[in-house]
Order: C-alpha cells, then sequence, then structure tokens
C-alpha cells in the first residue's frame, strides 16, 4: 500500500498536518471497528457489517485511501446482496491487513 500524505492533504485542500490528524482519528475509530466487525461476522450480524463497512468506505474514501475504501465498499456491496459469508470474511482479512499497513506507515509520518 501506497499512501501520498502531500498529494491527498492537497487534493483536499489542507495541510498535511491536518490531514494527519483527521487520518488518525479514521484510524482510532477503525481500531474499534475492527473487533466489532469481526464480532458480527462472527454472530451473523449483517445489519452490523453493512453499518460499519459503510462507514469505513466513506471515511476512507474522504481521506483518499483508495486501497481501504475498496475494500470497505467490497464488504458493503456484498452484504447488501447476497450475504456469502465466506466472501465476506476474505475481504474482511483483506481489509485488517491493508489498514495494519496503514497504521504502520502513519507511524513511520
Amino acid at each position: 500500500m501506497q499512501v501520498n500524505f502531500e498529494e491527498n492533504s492537497a487534493t483536499l485542500k489542507i495541510g498535511k498536518d491536518i490531514y494527519l490528524r483527521i487520518l488518525q482519528k479514521a484510524i482510532a475509530q477503525t481500531q474499534q471497528d475492527v473487533p466489532e466487525l469481526e464480532k458480527a461476522l462472527e454472530a451473523n450480524d449483517f445489519e452490523t457489517i453493512q453499518s460499519i463497512s459503510h462507514r469505513l468506505k466513506g471515511d476512507f474514501d474522504n481521506l483518499r485511501i483508495t486501497d481501504l475504501s475498496t475494500v470497505a465498499r467490497a464488504i458493503n456491496e456484498n452484504v447488501k446482496s447476497d450475504q456469502d459469508k465466506e466472501k465476506i470474511t476474505g475481504l474482511f482479512e483483506e481489509f485488517r491487513k491493508l489498514f495494519l499497513e496503514l497504521e504502520k506507515i502513519v507511524q513511520q509520518q
């Protein structure tokens, strides 16, 4: 995963420092969302999965973190269409992996 903080903040017309603060808040929220998604998957609670994945899709789309927003969108669309738990679980694992990469990248800033 690559994240261009300068380009992302410039397209949003905000300073890099402000962008990073907003991104830190999104990361903190996602750190709470990941275990909630995991619980919802175990319980087949597709309503919760849909709600959280919708928020994640929007948060990371707004921050121009397209790798994460694309996977969150795929989770969201799958939950709304056929609710294939195996597919959603695979997408969730991909999301978690990308999110861990993002956390490492941000820590290096």
